[in-house]
């Protein structure tokens, strides 16, 4: 009987191989085998016919082209033998013991099975992917690009099927990739609200200041910053107000430190603007009677000084800025009224702004 349930597992395994690797076996001449021995005994815990038809399905996925199953002879080319062990033929067995003698890595392996908290039904299938997985640890050195098995000796199937099923086991024995390298952030705008500070002559605007940053070399932490700005102040006199208004170009080479997360930028400081002043101031003559005087002019204004950038990351391309000033006045503005000054543009300047930067 047992001869019997043999040849008939064999020969369902020989034509299901046929029929799924004909096309591939043909193509290498000499085809992949594998020999199964299976349990002395065909009646016990599992099925003793079912597991060879999985087990040689699974085999073929892996570029298996050919199942030999004992008793027959053992065929010339035989790359791997599969035994499945059971210590008795008895139903409730809870265990067998898997082989697996690997001739291309010249290693064995060996498993134990537990089938106590499996029912019948299943055992089968578990017997047939254990076993395909023993044999594929086995194998999974094969798709190392250093493997010690060469090339050559290795079926272009087997090698291909290990790369696509183990590429995840490859990468763990393999060790991580390396990081990519992120491209550096080279550009970065920003915006912020700013007070600008005359502390000699009484003088203050308040306005907005936009920028652009560009970084010059990955490899030195050098940044060209350009910026524009606007910004308004009244000038308060004893008979009535002064509007100032103020636009300018500022650049500035800038020296950056610290991480993505905080950084800092230092460097001199260059602004060119131009200011008008409009106001018009209410006088009393004798008769008593108010009358209205205008007051207009305007002029270049010249700073010299050093800015610096204090940076924090809200997230990956978005920072919140401070941004402080340093100045000199090169070339300023003085604001009189009736022969006496009320207030200008000019001498020792500060400015403060806080705004938001992306970074590209």
């Amino acid at each position: 009987m047992e001869r019997i349930d043999n040849h008939l597992a064999l020969g369902a395994l020989a034509l299901l191989g046929a029929v799924l690797c004909a096309g591939e076996a043909r193509g290498q001449g000499v085809p992949t085998r594998v020999r199964i021995e299976p349990p002395a005994c065909t009646e016990g815990p599992f099925d003793g016919r079912g597991w060879l038809t999985l087990l040689a399905s699974e085999l073929h996925t892996d570029g298996v082209d050919a199942v030999d199953i004992a008793p027959a002879p053992e065929a010339p080319g035989t790359m791997a033998v599969v035994r499945v062990d059971a210590p008795s033929c008895r139903p409730d067995l809870t265990e067998v013991q898997l082989t697996v003698d690997d001739l291309l890595t010249h290693k064995s392996v060996r498993r134990t099975l537990s089938l106590e908290d499996l029912p019948t039904s299943a055992r089968p299938r578990a017997v047939a992917l254990a076993a395909a997985e023993l044999l594929r640890a086995s194998w999974a050195e094969l798709g190392l690009p250093d493997s010690p098995v060469a090339p050559s000796a290795v079926p272009p199937a087997v090698r291909r099927a290990m790369l696509l099923r183990l590429a995840p086991a490859v990468r763990e024995v393999s060790g991580p990739s390396p990081p990519r390298a992120e491209e550096p952030q080279r550009w970065r705008a920003s915006g912020a609200l700013e007070a600008l500070v005359f502390p000699g002559q009484s003088g203050a605007v308040l306005g907005a200041r936009a920028s652009a940053t560009r970084r010059l070399w990955d490899r030195l932490p050098l940044v060209l910053r350009a910026d524009l700005g606007g910004a308004y102040g009244l000038a308060f006199d004893r008979s009535g107000e002064i509007d100032v208004v103020l636009v300018s170009l500022g650049a500035s080479l800038q020296l950056v430190t610290g991480s993505e997360a905080l950084g800092l930028s230092l460097g001199p400081r260059v602004e060119l603007g131009w200011a008008w002043v409009q106001g018009r101031l209410a006088e009393v003559t004798e008769g008593g009677a108010p009358t209205v005087r205008a007051l207009s002019g305007n002029s270049p204004v010249l700073l010299v000084g050093g800015a610096a950038t204090l940076r924090s990351a809200l997230s990956s391309r978005w920072s919140a800025v401070l941004e402080l000033t340093v100045g000199q006045t090169v070339r300023g503005v003085r604001i009189s009224s009736s022969g006496q000054q009320v207030s200008g543009l000019e001498g020792p300047s500060l400015s403060l702004g806080v705004g938001l930067s992306r970074s590209w």
